[in-house]
């Protein structure tokens, strides 16, 4: 089955239209829900869970995907299927198994599995689909554009989509340049909802509704604050080999001893053998960039272009020329100021006979002339 490319206008006509369909699809289902032969899926040589309690096998013959159930785990007592790492049935808290369903590319690009976060595709100019898999653990991030998420993330263990009923749309939670599109098929006479995974052009996110570049404005540098740091706190810098110290308000760099590094998260230098914690991001060298924990060892990622590593939020985040809300900022004349509120400047006089200054990040009296 094949589908053509969904152009932007349809779309956007269908979001009204369709929604006379909800109410006669509340019979539908997920396509995820139908999958018995994951391999189909997949198309990917090797062992596969089928489900929890089954491991199976894909092969290729005569131009079909077919999967062989190979053994069945005690789920009862807590033995789960597994397909990489340790093959077979493992003891695991839980069943880590995910879900797989329907995918048709519909534009050329790298695009997310919108099942199993471990899974990618690669699609051509004619639409035809190469998919990919992480084989190091981890699943494949959206903003580094490589595997390096760790699995227990919320992308890895809730659903990233809601499809019940046709032309309903929603934006990629791990990068909004991506959205899907909801599309129905019938099987049986029942009808089956699936996801189509598209992307705005480069620049560009989507809002629930459309592709929009977003609003920025030019940064500009603030006033002088009187303080940017709390006494006696420890702050990271640009290599993990020292930190700063707040001191009488100012920032003091200062070295770790050799064989240690600086642990933002415990704000201490701690010794390289115990600051790597399993699927935990860490400061680079570089802001560019950041230090993934996989087997006990630190492996740098490069966030993409125009991106830098945010360490409060553990991830990589689009650089936006914007400004801190609340401030002060100098403006072209001293006769006024610029006052950032929701990320935008706007222009304030100062009162008459004072001019603003920068420093002080106030309206002073002006000075008589000598």
């Amino acid at each position: 089955m094949s589908f053509p490319k969904l152009l932007p206008l349809l779309l956007v006509g269908c979001l009204v239209r369709c929604q006379a369909g909800i109410v006669n699809s509340s019979l539908g289902i997920d396509s995820a829900e139908l999958v018995t032969n994951p391999c189909q899926e997949v198309r990917l040589a090797g062992f596969v869970c089928v489900d929890c309690s089954t491991l199976g096998f894909c092969s290729h013959v005569d131009g079909q995907w077919q999967t062989i159930s190979m053994t069945e785990c005690q789920t009862e007592r807590g033995f789960f299927c597994s397909d990489e790492g340790t093959i077979g049935c493992t003891w695991q808290p839980k069943c880590q198994v995910p879900v797989r369903g329907k995918f048709y590319c519909q534009l050329p690009g790298i695009f997310p599995d919108p099942y199993d976060c471990r899974s990618y595709h690669d699609c051509n100019e004619q639409n035809v689909d190469t998919p990919r898999q992480c084989t190091n653990g981890a699943a494949y991030s959206l903003l580094t554009h490589s595997c390096s998420m760790p699995r227990d993330s919320e992308q890895c263990t809730e659903k990233q989509y809601s499809c019940s009923y046709v032309g309903q749309t929603g934006a990629w939670a791990a990068n909004s340049s991506y959205y899907y599109v909801c599309q129905k098929d019938k099987q049986g006479g029942q009808d089956i909802f699936y996801p189509l995974m598209m992307k705005c052009s480069d620049g560009y996110t989507f809002n629930g509704h459309s592709c929009i570049r977003p609003i920025s404005s030019k940064r500009i540098a603030p006033a002088q604050v009187l303080s940017v740091c709390q006494e006696g706190l420890l702050y990271p810098a640009n290599t993990v080999n020292g930190y700063f110290s707040c001191i009488n308000g100012d920032l003091s760099y200062e070295s770790c001893p050799v064989g240690y590094k600086f642990d933002a998260t415990a704000r201490t230098c701690l010794k390289e053998s115990d600051i790597c914690q399993e699927g935990m991001s860490y400061p680079a060298e570089t802001k560019y960039g950041f230090n993934f924990c996989f087997d006990g060892t630190l492996i740098y990622q490069k966030c993409p272009v125009g991106y830098y590593f945010d360490l409060s939020d553990g991830q990589c985040i689009k650089e936006e020329e914007t400004c801190e809300n609340f401030q002060l900022y100098a403006a072209d004349t001293e006769h006024g100021y610029l006052l950032c509120l929701n990320g935008e400047l706007s222009y304030y006089t100062c009162p008459e006979g004072t001019s603003f200054d920068g420093t002080g990040a106030v309206c002073m009296p002006k000075r008589a002339e000598d």
